[in-house]
């Protein structure tokens, strides 16, 4: 490298040290927040598991019963309610209906449990979180002289 070569790489590489302070932007000046509402996650899953678990369990009594009623059950949200108006009461001769009265009992907890969890799902999209997000603007971040033995520059790291 010639000597002119190098006094004017010195020179670049001086000048920009004391220049970069001024090229190098605050990290934090520029940016801005943006604040807006989205879902709330947690009554759409709390909703999801309220209204998943005895639909998951209705699905089960329909694939296994032998009662046509109980096909019903395969129906989200209504299949408990048409089930429960569908059955049949307790059959005469029978001396204890203390099974049917607990599957009647079940099908009401059932269709309830689902009806609060679309209801809480639903909440979950129409109360709403407020969100913020950080935008960053274009600048430079940091700038840096450097110098080989055969030639020389800046090095700048930023956002464009």
């Amino acid at each position: 490298m010639s000597r002119h070569r190098l006094a004017a790489t010195a020179l670049a590489v001086g000048l920009t040290a004391l220049l970069s302070g001024t090229l190098v932007r605050d990290a934090h000046a520029d940016d801005v927040v943006e604040r807006g509402y989205r879902p709330s996650k947690p009554l759409i899953v709390s909703g999801f598991i309220t209204f998943g678990i005895p639909y998951t369990i209705s699905v089960v009594v329909a694939a296994t019963s032998a009662r046509s009623e109980d096909h019903a059950l395969f129906i989200p949200l209504v299949g408990p309610w048409i089930d429960l108006a569908t059955r049949g009461g307790c059959p005469a001769l029978a001396p204890n209906c203390g099974g049917e009265t607990a599957a009647k009992a079940g099908l009401i907890v059932d269709g309830i449990f689902q009806g609060l969890g679309v209801i809480t799902m639903a909440s979950g999209f129409l109360w709403r979180q407020q969100s913020y997000t950080t935008v960053h603007k274009a600048g430079i971040d940091w700038v840096s002289p450097w110098a080989s033995g055969t030639g020389g520059g800046l090095t700048a790291i930023g956002h464009f």
